[in-house]
């Protein structure tokens, strides 16, 4: 993947000992205005770059790659979700992983990928929820049930437990970490996405919003079927995912083996079309 070999890897650690068994002891609580934060992250003498932000911005072709000595288990990935208050509970959280650098096919093998992971869901300082799963292919879900309602600012912090190692390089690398809150509705997310699907799949819809028009024009061919131009546009309002408290992300139309994932961000009080990735079957 990169011109460098190990020893060159600088491992960036958030700890007064970077001998520490637990990454749980390293960790700082994402925020805000710091959404991504890791263990460690690889660091190297190219323009590309690995960091924790790499596995939260809806491109599977990024991804963070921790930068320990050895294979990675125990470094740890955490991400800001937003507010408790907005997002609301109890529910059902499912954590999606992409895992390997899914750039490209010889990243993706060269490089390693987890094989375990915990996961843990935090309110604030408290725990919420937390479990061990397999990262058995290249996309994973691991499924977090009764999540209880939180005040406090929601995070999730993805540790590694096990790695199968790459052909090349002996970084592990994780390309995206995706919640999905399955009763979540921040600022009404979902009765927007069901009148964006409306305008999708009927154009002659009125609607005086001329932001809203421009957006769904923008996102409309993403929808048409690459197999057949002449049917209408599909949009489903039931394959939205609702991530965070200003993010979501929207299934658009099979692409063979895969499919079109929009993924949108929240901008005053606008939602607007952030990153367009495909879905594809790895392994």
């Amino acid at each position: 993947m990169r011109g460098i070999c190990k020893g060159l890897l600088i491992a960036v650690s958030l700890s007064l000992s970077v001998g520490s068994a637990f990454a749980v002891e390293r960790t700082v609580r994402p925020t805000k205005k710091n959404p991504a934060v890791a263990t460690s992250t690889v660091k190297v003498t190219t323009k590309a770059t690995y960091g924790p932000e790499k596995a939260m911005d809806g491109d599977s072709r990024t991804g963070w790659c921790e930068g320990a000595k050895g294979d990675g288990v125990g470094e740890s990935i955490s991400l800001y979700l937003g507010d408790g208050k907005v997002m609301g509970g109890p529910q059902d959280v499912v954590v999606h992983l992409t895992r390997g650098l899914q750039t490209n096919w010889k990243t993706y093998s060269q490089n390693g990928m987890p094989t375990k992971v915990k996961v843990e869901l935090f309110g604030g300082s408290k725990l919420l929820r937390s479990r061990v799963g397999k990262v058995e292919n290249a996309f994973a879900a691991i499924e977090l049930k009764d999540v209880p309602k939180t005040s406090g600012g929601l995070w999730v912090r993805v540790t590694i437990l096990g790695v199968k190692q790459g052909t090349k390089w002996r970084d592990t690398c994780i390309s995206e970490v995706r919640t999905e809150f399955k009763k979540a509705n921040p600022h009404h997310v979902r009765e927007f996405v069901k009148r964006v699907c409306l305008m999708v799949n009927e154009p002659k819809t009125y609607e005086t919003n001329s932001r809203l028009k421009k957006l769904v024009k923008q996102i409309r061919k993403h929808f048409i079927s690459d197999f057949d131009e002449s049917k209408k546009p599909h949009c489903d309002p039931g394959g939205v995912n609702v991530l965070s408290d200003t993010d979501f992300e929207l299934w658009g139309t099979e692409e063979g083996d895969g499919a079109t994932i929009l993924r949108f961000h929240l901008r005053g009080v606008m939602w607007d079309l952030k990153t367009v990735s495909a879905f594809t079957a790895w392994d």
